[in-house]
């Protein structure tokens, strides 16, 4: 255990803080630490003694310390001659990965502030969605092959939104963030390497033409040429019409674009599967609808902004109050698409389109996903659970699918909102027989787009006309628009499996609980990557904070109708959520906001409380959970 975990220190690079525990139980800490099996939240790590003999020098502790376990320290003076005669080989070996963390060509992020998670292939962090790395971890991590031009093999370059966080980002906030948008975003212009940008959320929709603007007056200050943008995969939605809107103070203009033919007959309909549902300020609801034309008040109940959406729009919806919701958030996320909306005609127009041929399905509480993404949020999600765990999430779609059909509606194609979903766009493409856009897609094609787009065009016309006017954006998203194509980075492949998950050897218990390990069910086997090496991006801290690394008390989805272990907590977490993992969870929702929440399932237990230590952990040295330890 302990050549091990010495074998991993230097991926994790943690240095240990002194303290006046013993030198045995600073060994076991410190090692425990670096196999990822870190003590509790706040908990110090050892004296100067692991540090030192890390670096091959003489422990600096205390005589005593020193003492208290000779065994210990000859033991790591051993493992440390056997990593340096390794470190030596590896040298003359093994081929330098120094310049993978320079990319040659990037996808430019603005990240979220204060969200970090054990990323996956499929999700847009993880550099293993856009390019081939050497390893996954430590500097091994880099693309092997970047190529200068198309939509495959390239980097990222991230800038953090400075207190641009989860709960701010999720319902569109602005004010106050004007400067920290700014930055992130003339970051990514002045860097060569970055040839196109988007967000690592499907919100960053909201900022859209905010974003647009701010390069319009970065051109005009310093004369930084635009590049492609877009905020989400949901920015797609104006390939819908043929007109989108222009540049100008109010944004009046409507400029022609390609005919992207995506509905080619009145009763064609896009799916748009999504897990933003946390707007819940119902006079804003109301007040976007009564701008939109609907005949509601400002105090309407949900209820009643149903009845008046489906007499104002002639369109049909679901009973049900939590999709209603979510509809309303959909529509008002789509105000800002295509520019500033000035008219309320020119609204009005928008919203009836996007009402009438969208239909929304919520994701937020999919087993295996919803309590990993969205409740509370920030851990790893299981591909396997939602795919194989229960049959839930198949039938709530085809379900949909099968609804629409018999109203004489026909769904032609699906629409994936969040970053975390691509690993799922695989298996929706092959039981629905649709074909799927997701956040990767969007990235690659914006990739693609560089070498044609224009930057002039975009200063005179505004991001959007530009963009959907550039041929090469054009034909690598339609050439996504085919049922038959698959991506073969993650998720769900033509041949049943799934990538990852089906190529370890993992038994049935370790795909069961890999929300619970991080994606890590063994130390030879990965598939997420460690918390502590998230990329926290320009602008944000220097690495993750230690109190945003783990959570506990925390759940992990099993496979229906499993019976849960028991546990002090009970035996679910929450309906979607599975049972209770057996110890602390990798995951960062005690970080991300500035607002604490209680976590569902969670109600009056110490640790089932989210955003505790504040944006980045800054709270940390004043919240105490009491019993959590």
């Amino acid at each position: 255990r302990i050549e091990f975990a010495f074998a991993v220190s230097r991926q994790h690079k943690m240095q240990p803080h002194r303290t006046e525990m013993g030198f045995r139980t600073s060994v076991v800490f410190a090692f425990a630490a670096l196999a990822g099996l870190a003590p509790a939240l706040g908990e110090e790590i050892a004296c100067d003694a692991v540090g030192s003999l890390a670096a091959g020098k003489v422990p600096s502790c205390s005589g005593q310390e020193t003492e208290d376990d000779v065994f210990a320290s000859a033991q790591l003076h051993r493992v440390i001659a056997h990593r340096q005669q390794q470190a030596a080989a590896e040298k003359v070996t093994k081929p330098s990965a120094a310049t993978s963390h320079q990319p040659s060509r990037a996808l430019g992020l603005l990240q979220l502030d204060g969200y970090y998670w054990p990323t996956q292939p499929g999700d847009i962090n993880d550099l293993r969605t856009w390019c081939t790395v050497q390893g996954v971890d430590g500097e091994d991590y880099g693309c092997k092959a970047p190529i200068m031009q198309g939509e495959d093999e390239f980097g990222l370059k991230i800038a953090t939104v400075v207190n641009g966080s989860w709960p701010r980002i999720q319902v569109g906030h602005w004010e106050g963030l004007e400067k920290s948008f700014a930055q992130a975003v003339e970051y990514l212009l002045r860097e060569e390497s970055v040839h196109a940008i988007m967000g690592n959320a499907g919100w960053f929709t909201w900022y859209q033409y905010h974003v647009n603007e701010i390069m319009q007056d970065l051109a005009a200050k310093y004369q930084l040429k635009p590049k492609p943008w877009l905020g989400g995969s949901p920015a797609m939605l104006a390939a819908l019409g043929s007109l989108i809107k222009g540049i100008g103070k109010d944004g009046d203009e409507f400029l022609p674009i390609q005919d992207w033919n995506l509905l080619k007959k009145p009763n064609d309909r896009l799916l748009l599967i999504t897990s933003n549902t946390k707007l819940q300020n119902r006079t804003l609801l109301n007040e976007f609808l009564i701008a939109a034309g609907v005949d509601v008040r400002t105090d309407s109940s949900i209820p009643e902004q149903r009845a008046a959406m489906k007499a104002a729009f002639n369109i049909d919806l679901p009973e049900s109050d939590s999709h209603t919701v979510v509809f309303v958030i959909f529509l008002i996320q789509m105000r800002g698409l295509l520019q500033n909306i000035g008219k309320v005609i020119a609204l009005r127009t928008w919203i009836r389109i996007c009402a009438e041929k969208i239909i929304i399905l919520p994701w937020e509480s999919e087993l295996g996903y919803g309590v990993a993404v969205t409740g509370p949020g920030a851990m790893f999600h299981n591909v396997g659970a939602v795919v194989r765990g229960s049959s839930v999430t198949a039938t709530r779609l085809l379900d949909t699918i099968l609804q629409r059909m018999r109203s004489g509606e026909n769904i032609v194609g699906v629409i994936m909102e969040s970053t975390e979903m691509p690993a799922y766009s695989n298996w929706v493409r092959n039981i629905t027989g649709v074909p799927v856009w997701d956040s990767t897609v969007v990235g690659k094609c914006l990739m693609a787009s560089a070498p044609d787009y224009d930057p002039d065009a975009a200063l005179k016309n505004g991001n959007g006309p530009a963009l959907f006017n550039t041929p090469s954006f054009h034909s690598c998203m339609m050439g996504w628009w085919d049922t038959g194509r698959f991506e073969p980075r993650a998720g769900y492949q033509k041949d049943g499996r799934i990538l990852y998950y089906d190529t370890q050897n993992l038994t049935t218990s370790q795909l069961d609980t890999l929300t619970c390990t991080g994606g890590r069910p063994t130390p030879f086997t990965t598939i997420g990557r460690t918390m502590a090496m998230f990329d926290t991006g320009k602008f944000g801290p220097p690495k993750v904070h230690a109190s945003c690394l783990q959570v506990s008390p925390c759940g992990g989805r099993t496979w229906q109708g499993e019976t849960c272990p028991s546990s002090k907590f009970g035996g679910e977490f929450v309906d979607f959520g599975g049972c209770f993992c057996q110890g602390s969870c990798p995951g960062g929702y005690y970080c991300g906001g500035d607002e604490t929440f209680n976590v569902s399932g969670l109600e009056g237990v110490p640790g089932g409380q989210g955003y505790v230590y504040g944006i980045r952990g800054a709270d940390y040295p004043e919240f105490k959970f009491g019993a959590l330890r």
